[in-house]
């Protein structure tokens, strides 16, 4: 709330650099330095509870965190698997600022060469496709950084599968956002932009995964098989026929992985 806002802004340091913290800045290397201690207090706020009336001091956070990861031997923080849903919820903010920075430190991870976070990758699937179809549904203003998002956040948690685990587990981390995205609960009703998104970002995933299935590799398979079913789904659904096209195309490309 504003308490938290207050601290954390009068920990920063004056002048040009800490506006810029509050802002949108497109590139990180535009970002001033931190130091280890700013990077603590990021990750703090960042793994605490979100709310809406903070997105400043949010904002200030994720910035922090993001000069930090563009300059590995001094950050002090690491990918973890809070630390990405932490920053996915935040993407699903209603202010563009918060929502677009938040994306913009999730493509710059997933693009990055830090390995240190392999495997929570895997397992912050969900929440972080889930963090972009968000931004999707709730600011027309994200929605390009929240596509081009996704899409970085499936080609790394497909590059982090091997032969051994996690096969499919990107094309499943969609199919899973995509029931949530068809049968949305309470009044929320399907939003066509984001599913649309969820297809399109889905389909370099397919060729791969059909040499996966026919090894017999039973993790690839089963995401072939509820990717499927969603499109199924979307194609019986007569309100949602802006994205039957884009559900006929992933079907197409499936259809090896099912032989």
């Amino acid at each position: 709330g504003q308490g938290c806002s207050a601290g954390w802004q009068a920990s920063k340091a004056p002048g040009a650099a800490s506006q810029s913290q509050a802002e949108y800045v497109e590139n990180a290397v535009d970002l001033p330095a931190s130091t280890p201690e700013q990077q603590a207090a990021a990750k703090d706020r960042l793994l605490g509870d979100f709310e809406e009336t903070g997105w400043v001091s949010d904002l200030s956070a994720v910035n922090t965190l993001r000069a930090a990861f563009i300059a590995p031997e001094q950050t002090t923080v690491e990918v973890s698997f809070s630390l990405l849903s932490a920053l996915a919820q935040r993407c699903g903010c209603k202010r563009p600022a918060l929502s677009k920075t938040a994306l913009r430190a999730i493509m710059e991870l997933a693009d990055g060469s830090r390995t240190d976070g392999t495997s929570c990758w895997h397992e912050a699937a969900v929440d972080v496709v889930g963090g972009c179809l968000a931004a999707i549904r709730v600011t027309k203003a994200a929605a390009r950084l929240a596509e081009e998002t996704l899409a970085a956040v499936l080609r790394r948690v497909d590059a982090d599968a091997t032969p051994e685990g996690n096969q499919g587990s990107a094309l499943q981390a969609i199919a899973a956002c995509l029931e949530s995205e068809i049968s949305p609960s309470g009044s929320r009703a399907p939003n066509s932009t984001a599913i649309a998104a969820a297809l399109r970002c889905s389909m370099p995933l397919l060729p791969s995964l059909a040499p996966a299935c026919r090894s017999g590799n039973l993790d690839a398979r089963a995401a072939a098989e509820a990717m499927m079913a969603r499109c199924e789904t979307l194609l019986s659904n007569r309100k949602l026929a802006s994205v039957h096209s884009d559900a006929r195309n992933v079907i197409r490309e499936l259809l090896p992985c099912l032989k």
